[in-house]
């Protein structure tokens, strides 16, 4: 009898504020009418605001504009022509060297971020970047060598069965 009871006065605790909430909407409603008689210009105050807001932001840019487009334009910091010709003496120096990436050593001097093929937990803080790096490397290579493996052997596969020629005497069995 109890729980009913609370729970009643839930229902009627809840039914109160909502005629609470429906009366003190309707003087708001009343109270706005009034306004709108007595004052009208406070009602489009907000559309002021907003056309007010949009004069002064397309002033700004059209002055922002018009000194951009007096200003100079921005020089590069090098000719083209001395850098082409760094990179032409770059490539002349660097004609002969080796560009693959080599197991010993990570490919940029220096670099501590993201490693081929290695976790985040295989490289612990208890090992170096650079044997961390190494073991990825060597992983690499050695997906490559097997990738590179598979591919010969089933090209070794399609020649034989193409191959047209009966070479194994169990071929004329029969």
């Amino acid at each position: 009898m109890v729980e009913l009871e609370g729970h009643y006065s839930l229902r009627a605790f809840a039914a109160e504020r909502n005629h609470q909430f429906e009366s003190l909407r309707q003087q708001l409603m009343r109270l706005k009418q009034e306004v709108e008689k007595e004052r009208p210009e406070l009602i489009n105050r907000k559309d002021d605001c907003i056309a007010d807001f949009t004069a002064q932001q397309r002033e700004l840019r059209r002055r922002a504009e018009s000194v951009r487009s007096r200003s100079a334009p921005r020089e590069p910091i090098r000719s083209r022509d001395e850098t082409r010709r760094g990179m032409g003496k770059f490539m002349e120096i660097n004609k002969y060297k080796d560009n693959h990436i080599s197991p010993e050593f990570p490919p940029i001097t220096g670099y501590t971020g993201h490693i081929p093929r290695i976790k985040g937990s295989e490289a612990s803080l208890s090992q170096r970047y650079h044997c961390v790096a190494k073991k990825g490397l060597e992983l690499i290579r050695s997906e490559r060598d097997k990738r590179k493996e598979l591919q010969n052997a089933d090209k070794a596969i399609k020649t034989i069965l193409k191959e047209d020629g009966k070479r194994y005497s169990y071929w004329n069995w029969g």
